[in-house]
Order: structure tokens, then sequence, then C-alpha cells
């Protein structure tokens, strides 16, 4: 049986991996949805087109285009995704404390705060039309944003869920 001050990282890690599997997934169907249009399966790529629309505007102007198709996300939302993944990935590098890469620094509020910043002045300003569109800048600040979220915002969120599930499991553990 598994000890109960054991669950909460547990869960973590469960969250976590569910996490990313949906990143890897979203960005995977977004780039299978042109493909498979380009390659004379229109009703698949609209299918797989469905699978996102509710996360993405996925309007054409907007998104990076394969073989003549649009992508199922626009630029901003893949290079978020991406971003996401690239901070999960770098939490993770921290989490090893390798001296030389210095990546136990990236978790610092100053920088996650920064990149999230990048990518909300870039639609802000991209939004009331300061600046043009672009898809490079969209992409590169959704990859900016992504890894903020996943270096600061969601790790304190998953960190404060543990806590409360070990008090909880405490609390009942305690006659």
């Amino acid at each position: 049986m598994l000890p109960l001050q054991r669950v909460p990282s547990l869960c973590a890690h469960v969250i976590d991996g569910a996490t990313t599997g949906v990143l890897v997934a979203a960005i995977t169907i977004a780039v299978l949805a042109p493909c498979a249009e380009a390659w004379g399966a229109g009703i698949l790529g609209h299918q797989l087109r469905l699978v996102l629309v509710g996360s993405c505007h996925q309007a054409p102007a907007r998104c990076w285009w394969l073989w003549g198709h649009p992508c199922a996300l626009c630029a901003r939302c893949l290079g978020l995704y991406g971003g996401a993944l690239l901070g999960r990935g770098m939490y993770a590098a921290g989490d090893w404390q390798m001296p030389r890469l210095r990546v136990s620094a990236l978790r610092s509020p100053v920088i996650w705060l920064a990149l999230i910043a990048a990518l909300l002045a870039d639609w802000w300003l991209t939004g009331h039309g300061i600046l043009p569109r672009a898809l490079a800048r969209a992409s590169l600040s959704g990859l900016l944003g992504g890894a903020g979220w996943m270096l600061g915002p969601h790790r304190l969120l998953l960190q404060g869920f543990q806590r409360a599930l070990s008090r909880l499991l405490c609390a009942q553990a305690t006659p």
C-alpha cells in the first residue's frame, strides 16, 4: 500500500505528466491537420481541427501554413504550447541541479514574469494596431509566455495543490 505522505507528490507527477501529454497531443494535432488535408484526407483534417477549436480561434491569416493549408493552432498558440513544453523541460533540468547550466535561476519570479510580460505586451501591441501582425513574432512571444507560465504560475499552483492535499490527508490520518 502507498504511504499517505507520498500521495500528494504522486498526484503532482500524474498532473505534470498529463499536462505534458496534452501539450504534445495539441501540437501534434495542429501539425497533422494540414498534413491530412494536403494528402487528400480532408475529413480527417477537419475532425482534427475540431479537437482544438475550443482552445484557439484558428484564423487562417494568423496561422503557419503547411502544404497550402493552415495549422490547427494560430502562430501564438502554437508557440505558447511549444513554450510550455520547453518550460516543463527547463523546470525538470533545474530539478537535476546541473551547476554548469544554472537552470535553477530560471525559477526566479523576475524571469518568469518577464517571459509572460513579453507575451502580453506583444498581444496588446498587436491587438491595438501599434505593431503589425507577424507570425514569427507571435510564435516567439507565445514561446516565451508558455515557458514563463510553466516555470512560474503552473509550478505554484501545483505546489499549492500538493500542500493542500498533504494537509487534507494528514487531517484524515490523525484520529
